[in-house]
């Protein structure tokens, strides 16, 4: 996982793998963040059962993203494909 402090804003981007499944999150946020902390509190919820906008929302509750991107990969016989993803948007919403 990467972590980026930018002026008031923190960039996380982060590729956890699991048994036959494969998740990538990119999210941005205004907290103060520990790197090691923040990779295991992920991976926890990741490795949970659940569908990925079920996983997204706990995260968004965890560390409150102005923007969230989850993607899950999953395994099939022509290797990892796109199974779904997800965003998430910090109200109130840019317009």
């Amino acid at each position: 996982a990467r972590l980026q402090e930018q002026s008031t804003y923190v960039r996380y981007d982060g590729l956890f793998c699991f048994h036959e499944s494969r998740f990538v999150l990119s999210m941005t946020t205004t907290q103060t963040l520990d790197a090691e902390d923040l990779d295991r509190r992920v991976a926890t919820v990741l490795a949970s059962p659940g569908m990925t906008a079920e996983k997204l929302g706990i995260l968004e509750t965890a560390f409150s993203p102005l923007y969230a991107h989850l993607r899950r990969y999953q395994w099939s016989e022509a290797g990892f494909a796109l199974a779904d993803d997800a965003e998430a948007f910090a109200e109130p919403r840019v317009r």
